[in-house]
């Protein structure tokens, strides 16, 4: 699910990137495949997700770090639901 902020973003014609790498297998590997899958099987923990991601754009986040630190409360509780016991729910 991809979301367009509603403003433009700071670094709007800047050449820039982000990359992120992971260990395949490794916790953070299997933490995304288990969230990934999470969002795929529940509409409501979809929904937190996209709410997360449009209060953390609403929040006036001006980096990529200042966004991230504005939804990681919520994307906490998804991947803990998310490695529950029954995979949450």
């Amino acid at each position: 699910m991809g979301l367009v902020s509603p403003k433009p973003a700071v670094w709007v014609g800047v050449s820039s990137f982000n990359l992120h790498l992971v260990s395949k297998g490794g916790e953070h590997w299997r933490n995304n495949i288990a969230l990934r899958d999470y969002l795929r099987r529940d509409p409501a923990a979809r929904l937190q997700y996209a709410q997360a991601k449009i209060a953390a754009l609403a929040s006036d986040a001006s980096t990529l770090l200042s966004y991230s630190a504005a939804k990681a409360a919520a994307i906490a509780a998804l991947l803990e639901q998310a490695l529950a016991p029954d995979g949450g729910g």
